[in-house]
């Protein structure tokens, strides 16, 4: 959930049904998830490419996705929410082959 806390104000008007969506899920489905950073590349200094493998479990079934992540910052400002100088403006998820 605090992903969106660091999201700019246009982007969390568009990714905020799909997070809202996943927290309502959430409640109802108990999983166990575990997240590993396979890669981190810097595009150019306002933009950041992470490939992610991620394991999520629900009861005895266990699925195991790669996925990259695309993200571009830029300067915003600080809040009690958001410390940092900075936020994001594109977050864009691609699934990769396992």
């Amino acid at each position: 959930s605090h992903g969106g806390d660091l999201m700019s104000q246009e982007l969390w008007e568009k990714k905020k049904r799909e997070f809202m969506k996943l927290q309502e899920d959430l409640k109802i489905r108990t999983i166990q998830q575990d997240m590993e950073i396979v890669d981190l590349r810097e595009v150019d200094p306002t933009t950041y490419q992470a490939d992610l493998k991620i394991k999520i479990k629900h009861n005895l079934d266990e699925k195991v996705s790669k996925i990259r992540v695309d993200i571009q910052m830029s300067p915003g400002p600080r809040t009690q929410i958001n410390p940092y100088p900075y936020e994001v403006v594109t977050y864009e998820e691609h699934m990769l082959d396992v």
